[in-house]
C-alpha cells in the first residue's frame, strides 16, 4: 500500500497531508500522524487538496469535495462524518452537534472525539462552540479556531 504526503502551507499554519488508496486520511499539524513509511511525493489528489484548501481560505469554497478515509471506531467516525451536516459560517455547541447525531447526552465523548479529528478544516470539527458560547480548545490552538470561525462569519 503506497502512501504519499506533502506539507502544505495554509494561513493557520503548515499542515501534512496523507494520501492512502487514493483518499486524504489524514491533514493535520502533527507530524508524527504521518507513517515512516509514506513518500514524500507529488500526488494528483495532493495537488487537488492544495487548490481547494486554497480557495477555501480566499474565501471562495464553502464545501470541500475530496475523497477521504477515516480510520476510527464507529462512535468517532459517526461523529467525524456529521461534521459536514453544519453549514459554513455555522457553530453549534456541544451538546446541541451530539443531540444532532442522535446522542444527546454524549456531549463530553464528542468532545474527545474531535479532538482526535485527523483531517481538519476538511472535517470542520472547529464549528463547535461551548454552550456558552466561547470557542473553547482546538487542536491548532484556540487563536487559530478563532480565525477560522470569524472568516467563516465575515464571509458567509
Amino acid at each position: 500500500m503506497e502512501q504519499y504526503f506533502d506539507l502544505l502551507y495554509t494561513p493557520i499554519g503548515n499542515l501534512f497531508c496523507l494520501i492512502r488508496n487514493e483518499q486524504i486520511c489524514i491533514l493535520h499539524p502533527n507530524a508524527s500522524l504521518i507513517p515512516s513509511s509514506a513518500i514524500k511525493k507529488s500526488h494528483p489528489l495532493l495537488k487537488e487538496c492544495k487548490m481547494q484548501l486554497q480557495a477555501y481560505f480566499d474565501k471562495k469554497l464553502k464545501n470541500f469535495s475530496l475523497p477521504f478515509f477515516l480510520n476510527q471506531d464507529s462512535f468517532r467516525q459517526k461523529v467525524l462524518i456529521n461534521l459536514s451536516n453544519i453549514s459554513y459560517g455555522e457553530t453549534l455547541s456541544y451538546k446541541q452537534f451530539a443531540s444532532l447525531i442522535g446522542c444527546p447526552n454524549a456531549f463530553r465523548a464528542v468532545g474527545n472525539a474531535l479532538s482526535k479529528n485527523p483531517l481538519l478544516i476538511l472535517l470542520p470539527c472547529h464549528r463547535i462552540i461551548q454552550s456558552n458560547g466561547k470557542y473553547g480548545n482546538y487542536i491548532c490552538g484556540e487563536h487559530i479556531k478563532t480565525k477560522l470561525l470569524q472568516m467563516e462569519t465575515f464571509s458567509s
